[in-house]
Formats: structure tokens, sequence, C-alpha cells
């Protein structure tokens, strides 16, 4: 008999607008899990935690995080935990990526961040 672990991983964040960060997993997630706001933690720079506010889905893989301000230019972190696929596998564990914040409008190209 063979064990097979499956896991999947966060595939990107992107900056929707001011006060969104959207978060791209690698495959469709469980809307239960990935809809919980204790699921997901912001930094600042200086490591102070963010509240974050709500979160929404834009599709089955992309969850708008919202909080309640970020500073231009500012350099942010955001952690994913306990969220799981629709196959119930959890995401990995290390799940954080650092992004900077450079005040684009909705309209503007958006910063583009791979996590592997």
């Amino acid at each position: 008999m063979r064990l097979i672990i499956l896991t999947f991983i966060l595939c990107s964040i992107t900056l929707a607008q001011r006060h969104h960060i959207a978060v791209e997993f690698s495959e469709a997630v469980d809307w239960g899990t990935a809809s919980d706001v204790n699921n997901y933690t912001v930094f600042d720079a200086a490591l102070n935690e963010i509240p974050v506010l709500n979160v929404w889905q834009a599709n089955d893989s992309v969850y708008a995080v919202v909080v309640n301000f970020l500073d231009y230019k500012g350099n942010y972190s955001i952690r994913v935990e306990n969220v799981k696929d629709l196959a119930g596998n959890w995401i990995n564990e290390n799940n954080s990526a650092w992004f900077d914040f450079d005040g684009y409008d909705i309209n503007e190209q958006k910063p583009y961040l791979i996590i592997k």
C-alpha cells in the first residue's frame, strides 16, 4: 500500500485596490476555510499585525483580503493558513509573502508575486 500526500500552495498575491489584497491559490479552494478572516494575517514592515476586516471570493481560487489601510510605499507581509482545497487537502505550511503597496489605482497594472 502506497500513501500519496497531495498539498497545494499559495500561488500569488496582487493588490486588487487600496485596502484589498487579492490572494490567488494554485487551485480552487474550499469557500468555508478560504473566507475565514482568521486564516489570514497581514503585517507591516515592523511586523505589527494589521487586522483583516473581511475576505470575499472573486472566483474559485482568488479571494480578496480586506484591511483597513495600507500606507503608500509601504512594505507588507501576508500569511495564509488553515485553508483547504476542494479535495480536502490543507494548504502547505509557511505560506507567506512580502509585497509593496505602491498606491496603484484599480485600473492600473498591479504588482504580481509568485510564491513557490
